[in-house]
């Protein structure tokens, strides 16, 4: 119930406080944890930080504008996968930051990287990889809803982290594959 309080919480802060931010430049999101965030260890539980990611990255497409071009071209946002990597808990009614920037955008995906930080320390980083598909199409390339990069029309090369992601992720889809 608390994740809905938060849901229209973000999109009434979006409507009122929409400031048609540069999709290209990190943006910060405020959050506090609540008592229903938390595990029986009492810090935010694992399951909490991917909801998280949710609202910040909603509230990103709506303050940038780019869930109105994803829609309005008939588009769906959809998850391509997600990479959690957890460094030290947050602990009730701490306030912390999600800060979300595109990391890397290639000819499908754009992929996203989340901080969760508090007093300057990142608790939690997170990688994950969209993008926009349209039905009975599938995945669209991102430059028909995100403006390009000033002089970096071209996707270029990945940083080395998300090289090594994608090359992980290509293997794992051989796994998958050969299970029944």
């Amino acid at each position: 119930m608390v994740l809905y309080f938060r849901f229209y919480w973000l999109i009434i802060k979006s409507y009122f406080i929409h400031k048609d931010h540069d999709p290209h430049k990190p943006i910060s999101y405020v959050f506090h944890v609540l008592p229903t965030d938390l595990d029986p260890n009492f810090h935010m539980t694992n399951s909490r930080y991917p909801a998280f990611n949710d609202l910040a990255r909603l509230r990103f497409f709506l303050d940038t504008g780019l869930w109105s071009k994803i829609r309005s071209n008939g588009f769906m946002p959809v998850m391509g996968a997600s990479y959690t990597r957890f460094r030290r808990d947050l602990g009730p009614f701490q306030k912390f930051d999600i800060r979300i920037e595109i990391a890397y955008i290639s000819p499908r995906w754009i992929y996203f990287d989340y901080k969760f930080i508090r007093n300057g320390f990142v608790h939690c980083h997170v990688l994950e990889k969209w993008g926009a598909a349209e039905k009975g199409v599938g995945m669209v390339a991102p430059h028909l809803y995100l403006p390009p990069v000033p002089g970096q029309e071209n996707y270029g090369k990945p940083p080395t982290h998300i090289a090594k992601l994608m090359d992980a992720e290509d293997e794992f889809r051989i796994v998958v594959r050969k299970q029944p």
